[in-house]
């Protein structure tokens, strides 16, 4: 895979805040309504009627915007084909600051997660809740969350779930985590420096590093520390599980990877590890696109601490040496371009 395009920090973050604003629960409870008799038909919702939700209830003019409305597409299609435009349009902010949202990015990856597993099985636009542990089989807090959620209601494993749908739910239960800064990340390097040659990383180390961020050790992060994995393995898992809990990031601050960036970047990873050793080595990494990276390492200086990393980064990469998952998440955010990356507003 291409290792820049990879990296979700170099493929998303250019299409976030400085464009939209991402989607608030009014908005996606206004199209659930609206969709909630349909999501196994054809043609029962017309273009005039979403021409006048877009107008409506999103402010835009719906001939200005390049949603194409098919009348040989599902009605759960089209409604996941106009989830994409109005989130990659909508720059309004709302005025109810309490309401919840999800993001540009929160909404591009739960799309795209949820696009692959209604393809997988051939099925246009729909999940039914029986599939929906699947989509994140990778995410062992999303599956216990799903599980949790729809224990005790009133559905069977047949139900059928559309776009909106999946993305109020996980609205409903993204973790609260504000994912990870520079300084914290580095913590996570760190770690793995001291433990790489032994056959784990100590259960007490991984607790201190931790406790620094704030978070609180529950049972479930005890037995996670005492696992028995490699410290390159285990380090995915502290990495992600970590960011989800982490809440002290300062709210100004620009350059960090919410917890969809470190998720999404922690798979991108594990797809170009062919061997599954939680290293990417020179062979992992595309050669000829190892110089691009270096090329955007050596642009960011916006301060010493910064100007010192990527220097670290582009020697590693000159002298071809492996990169684990926490290094992998570090140059994510040091190659960003900062502009137009603005505070997001406070849902909590």
């Amino acid at each position: 895979m291409h290792f820049k395009c990879a990296l979700i920090f170099c493929a998303l973050y250019l299409l976030t805040s400085a464009w939209s604003t991402g989607l608030n629960s009014d908005q996606l409870e206004l199209l659930q309504d609206l969709y909630k008799p349909y999501k196994l038909t054809s043609h029962e919702v017309s273009v005039e009627t979403i021409r006048q939700v877009v107008e409506n209830t999103f402010k835009m003019e719906y001939s200005t915007i390049e949603f194409i409305f098919s009348s040989d597409e599902s009605d759960s299609m089209n409604l996941f084909y106009l989830l994409w435009i109005v989130v990659d349009n909508e720059v309004k902010r709302t005025d109810k600051i309490k309401v919840k949202k999800l993001t540009f990015l929160e909404v591009s990856f739960y799309l795209y997660e949820f696009e692959k597993h209604f393809k997988l099985h051939n099925q246009k636009g729909y999940i039914y809740l029986q599939q929906l542990s699947a989509v994140f089989n990778y995410w062992p807090t999303i599956n216990h969350a799903f599980n949790k959620k729809f224990k005790n209601l009133e559905t069977d494993e047949y139900t059928v779930m559309n776009a909106v749908d999946f993305l109020l739910t996980m609205m409903d239960i993204k973790p609260k985590g504000r994912g990870l800064i520079l300084a914290q990340i580095e913590m996570f390097v760190d770690l793995y420096e001291a433990h790489k040659t032994s056959d784990g990383i100590n259960a007490d180390a991984s607790r201190e590093v931790f406790q620094k961020l704030g978070i609180q050790i529950e049972d479930d992060l005890k037995n996670l520390f005492e696992s028995k994995r490699s410290p390159e393995i285990l380090l995915m898992d502290l990495i992600i599980v970590a960011a989800e809990r982490n809440i002290t990031v300062p709210k100004n601050e620009i350059r960090v990877g919410s917890v969809i960036e470190v998720v999404n970047g922690t798979q991108e990873f594990i797809t170009m590890d062919k061997n599954g050793d939680g290293l990417l080595s020179s062979d992992e990494y595309a050669a000829d696109l190892k110089y691009m990276i270096m090329s955007d390492l050596a642009t960011s200086k916006e301060s010493p601490e910064v100007f010192d990393r990527a220097q670290h980064y582009i020697n590693i990469f000159k002298a071809n040496k492996a990169i684990n998952v926490a290094e992998y998440t570090e140059i994510g955010l040091l190659t960003i371009n900062l502009e137009g990356r603005i505070e997001s507003d406070d849902d909590d």
